[in-house]
């Protein structure tokens, strides 16, 4: 089996288990949709975000690799776009568990209590 292949599919094992949490989600966002529509929106694009994250980050890593061989890049070229790479992936991430986070306090009752 070709080794970029077996590369993405090892990092992938390691995220096994975030993946199937990013599923559940997903599941469990379209299971409650009619009694909690807006947290299941935004549960729904979260871990929609965060899933599609986990899977193209080691495929975006596999393609720098090659591209540092093939084009000659400079360990500091390369560190700098690996870097770049990892500040959108957190972004990215950050902005969707901030979409969970809305998703707990969305369209929540008010208190009686004071």
């Amino acid at each position: 089996m070709n080794t970029s292949i077996m590369m993405v599919m090892r990092q992938l094992i390691t995220q096994a288990p975030m993946l199937i949490v990013y599923t559940v989600g997903i599941v469990m966002a379209f299971v409650y949709w009619r009694r909690y529509p807006r947290p299941c929106l935004f549960t729904l694009i979260a871990a929609s975000v965060m899933l599609l994250v986990a899977l193209v980050f080691p495929l975006t890593h596999i393609i720098l690799f090659q591209a540092l061989s093939r084009f000659g890049w400079t360990a500091s070229m390369f560190g700098s776009v690996l870097t770049a790479v990892g500040i959108v992936g957190n972004l990215i991430h950050a902005a969707a568990f901030g979409l969970l986070i809305a998703a707990v306090f969305a369209d929540r009752a008010v208190s009686q209590q004071a």
